[in-house]
């Protein structure tokens, strides 16, 4: 918003009795509000995809019931990053990663031995649900209602003819 540069203050009575000068008015800058951004959460879709990808537990090479691992909890303040995901398999992920025998910082050489086309194609899986996830929480559901317009008459006989209905006793 500009200011005008003709606009003139006008004292108050009180100012012009005592003979104050003017007070000018202050200027109300609008504080910029913060945006909240919604955390990217894991679908059961985008686990299957990221398990499809690296095919095999990171830990022991077995190649069934495979499981997206968080190396730091999201509840701790962990995030679903590359850097943070390991693929384990279900044993692996049961008995070492929650119990404590796999440490973190075990898990995290094992994500750094990984290719760059496997680190790759990890990352393209969190983008694209990121993305999916930010065009569903940005759409707003519009509800169109049809209306019917009636067709004006050409002419004043070209109305409808309402017939009185008959009552049945």
């Amino acid at each position: 918003m500009s200011r005008n540069p003709y606009a003139v203050n006008i004292p108050s009575m009180e100012e012009m009795l005592l003979g104050k000068k003017p007070t000018r008015r202050k200027k109300t800058t609008k504080k910029p509000t913060k945006s909240v951004k919604k955390k990217f959460t894991l679908t059961t879709s985008t686990r299957r995809l990221i398990t499809k990808e690296v095919g095999k537990c990171e830990n022991c090479n077995d190649k069934k019931s495979l499981e997206v691992h968080h190396i730091k909890k999201e509840s701790d303040g962990g995030s679903n990053t590359l850097n943070n995901l390991i693929v384990l398999c279900h044993e692996c992920h049961k008995d070492k990663a929650h119990r404590g025998s796999l440490s973190a910082t075990e898990q995290r050489r094992k994500i750094r031995k990984r290719s760059v086309k496997l680190q790759n194609g990890i990352k393209v899986i969190i983008n694209q649900a990121k993305k999916r996830q930010q065009k569903t929480t940005t759409k707003k559901k519009t509800t169109t209602k049809k209306t019917t317009r009636r067709k004006k008459p050409d002419s004043i006989y070209d109305f409808p003819v309402y017939e009185p209905q008959k009552l049945k006793f």
